[in-house]
C-alpha cells in the first residue's frame, strides 16, 4: 500500500531521508498571495522571486500498518514582491531512490495536454480563466525532472538552480510568477494529477489566480520503477 507525502513551496510575482519504492512523495510548490501581508513584514522595496516552502503532509506504510507523519516549516525570510509581502518558507529534501542513470523523457504534447485539461477542469470550478500549455515550462520541467531522478531525491531546488524561477528563466522566460508541483513514485500521468487536485497545497498551485501557462515532465529513476514528475505553473512577464 503506498500513500502520499505533501510538501509546498512558493514562487510569488515577478522564489532526506531513504525511502521504500513503495512510498509515494508529492511535493508541491504554493503561492504566497498579498493576503499575507497583514502579519507579514516587509525586508526588501524591490520585486524578487521568492521560492517558499509551505506544508508538508507525509503517510507511509510497513507492515500493513499506515503511519501518518505532519509537519510544517515555518521560517525564515520576509520579502516584499511588487509591493505584496511575501514569506519564505523551509523543508526538508526527500531522498526516493538511490542515484544513478535515469531515463529522461521528453515532455510530450499529448502529456501537456491531459495536464492543461485536468488544471482547467479545477480552475473551472472556481470561476478562474483557463491556462494553456508553453512549451518552455515544458521543458523546464521535463529537465527538473531528469534532475530529480539522477540524484533520486525530490526537491524544490535543482542540481544548478534554486527553484523553479531560476529553471525558466535559464530558458529564456520571464515570469511574473512561478509555482511548482512535484511528484515521485510508481504512478503514471492520471494518478499524479488525481493526487495532486486531492491535496489542498498541491491544489492552491492549480488555483493561482494570476498564472496563465502550464508545463508538465517526467523521468524514470535508476530503479526502474519510480517516476519523478514536475509541473510548472507560470505567467509571463507583460501579458
Amino acid at each position: 500500500m503506498a500513500v502520499p507525502l505533501h510538501k509546498a513551496q512558493v514562487a510569488p510575482p515577478a522564489r532526506g531521508r531513504a525511502m521504500a519504492p513503495i512510498r509515494r512523495i508529492l511535493h508541491s510548490l504554493w503561492l504566497s498571495l498579498p493576503r499575507m501581508a497583514t502579519r507579514l513584514p516587509a525586508t526588501d522595496n524591490k520585486p524578487q522571486d521568492i521560492d517558499p516552502t509551505m506544508t508538508r503532509l507525509r503517510t507511509l506504510a510497513a507492515l500493513g500498518c499506515a503511519l501518518l507523519v505532519t509537519a510544517c516549516a515555518t521560517t525564515t525570510t520576509t520579502t516584499d514582491e511588487s509591493a505584496a509581502p511575501g514569506t519564505r518558507f523551509s523543508d526538508s529534501d526527500i531522498q526516493a531512490t538511490a542515484p544513478g542513470t535515469a531515463q529522461c523523457i521528453a515532455s510530450s504534447q499529448a502529456q501537456n495536454a491531459a495536464g492543461v485539461q485536468a488544471t482547467n477542469t479545477v480552475r473551472r470550478g472556481a470561476g478562474l480563466p483557463p491556462v494553456r500549455s508553453s512549451t518552455v515550462l515544458a521543458e523546464a520541467a521535463a529537465r527538473h525532472a531528469c534532475d530529480m531522478a539522477q540524484r533520486g531525491r525530490m526537491a524544490h531546488h535543482g542540481s544548478g538552480s534554486k527553484g523553479p524561477s531560476d529553471r525558466v528563466k535559464s530558458l529564456g522566460y520571464q515570469p511574473m510568477i512561478t509555482a511548482e508541483n512535484i511528484a515521485a513514485g510508481p504512478y503514471g500521468l492520471e494518478r499524479v494529477l488525481a493526487e495532486w487536485n486531492g491535496s489542498s497545497g498541491h491544489r492552491a498551485n492549480m488555483l493561482i489566480p494570476q498564472v496563465s501557462e502550464f508545463g508538465i515532465g517526467q523521468a524514470i529513476g535508476p530503479d526502474g520503477r519510480t517516476r519523478f514528475w514536475a509541473a510548472v505553473y507560470a505567467a509571463p512577464r507583460g501579458r
